[in-house]
């Protein structure tokens, strides 16, 4: 999400990124502040220019600066990188089969189950 995926060039270790998932609540606030803490190292670095010859260091500042205002939109609006299990509670699954909005799934309870025929049926238990 925050674009430090070359490991020859790595912006933040391991273990710093360990600290952000472990932190934060959601994987978007996570990435949010791994790419403030990298936009801080960025900050203090400014372009020079001698004669013809220019160095634009500050450009990295400016991509990490608009990557945070990206994530903080996505983030806010519904993490979509939020880690979700649902039915962990007997009163959500309640609540998920009485919402005639959600769609339905292909399987249900009891589907591969053999209907019962007669008491003779070999495959009676």
């Amino acid at each position: 999400m925050i674009g430090d995926v070359d490991t020859t060039d790595q912006q933040l270790t391991d273990e710093e990124i360990a600290y952000y998932v472990t932190t934060y609540t959601t994987v978007g606030a996570s990435a949010v502040a791994a790419a403030r803490a990298i936009m801080a190292r960025y900050a203090r670095l400014v372009s020079k220019s001698v004669g013809d010859l220019r160095i634009s260091l500050s450009d990295r500042h400016t991509h990490y600066k608009e990557l945070v205002a990206y994530l903080e939109s996505v983030a806010e609006s519904s993490d979509p990188w939020q880690v979700y299990a649902g039915g962990q509670s007997v009163a959500e699954i309640d609540a998920d089969d009485a919402d005639t909005d959600l769609p339905t799934s292909s399987f249900r309870r009891g589907q591969f189950d053999i209907p019962r025929r007669s008491p003779r049926d070999p495959f009676v238990t």
